[in-house]
């Protein structure tokens, strides 16, 4: 089962989500452009404020190469002839239970209407905390899932197993949180698409 869908941005791309995915090599080099691109979309996005919200869209394409390490190393496997299926998740354990809710946290404060420091100053210090944070997590759920990978074999590719590697090992999800928390820093607004050009109203 899969399904897609277009994302409007500066650049067009089009994402297929599939329960097992089998990425190929060319599939992650486009990846890694699209998040190239992506990046350079960030950078403006800061030079511009946050006020412009395609160059916005674009600069959300940082997630593109979230499953990138994981996706590489189980194409390899199954090209060896090893029936590999795993979940997919967009970060490890450590980064979902620590630093993701900060970053929900700064979203909400930055969504508030009754307080003033709550929605410009609280928000911008959680997606401050949370982008150092992540950094620690990230880096954290890189060891535990290189330690996992060597419990591939002894439990014979299962699929709990395959999923568990496959979620510790989104390290380069770590582009994506950096760049959408210093954005959140500058403005946290900009991820509200009908307040982007009206915050300072």
């Amino acid at each position: 089962m899969s399904s897609s869908t277009e994302v409007g941005s500066l650049f067009s791309v089009r994402f297929d989500y599939q329960e097992n995915p089998v990425p190929t090599i060319y599939d992650e080099g486009e990846n890694f452009v699209f998040t190239a691109l992506a990046i350079g979309a960030t950078v403006l996005s800061i030079l511009s404020l946050g006020l412009l919200p395609c160059v916005n869209n674009s600069a959300d394409e940082t997630r593109a190469v979230v499953h990138t390490l994981p996706n590489l190393l189980f194409h390899c496997l199954g090209s060896l002839g090893v029936d590999i299926r795993y979940e997919t998740h967009s970060c490890g354990y450590l980064t979902h239970q620590l630093a993701r809710p900060i970053f929900t946290q700064a979203r909400s404060a930055s969504l508030s209407r009754q307080s003033v420091i709550e929605r410009e100053i609280m928000s911008r210090l959680g997606y401050l905390v949370g982008t150092a944070l992540c950094v620690i997590t990230r880096t954290a759920d890189l060891a535990i899932g290189i330690i996992t990978l060597f419990c591939l074999p002894l439990l014979a590719f299962s699929y709990d197993i395959n999923s568990l590697v496959a979620r510790e090992l989104t390290f380069l999800g770590i582009i994506d949180d950096v760049c959408r928390g210093i954005r959140g820093v500058i403005n946290p607004h900009q991820f509200d698409r009908e307040r982007v050009l009206y915050q300072f109203l």
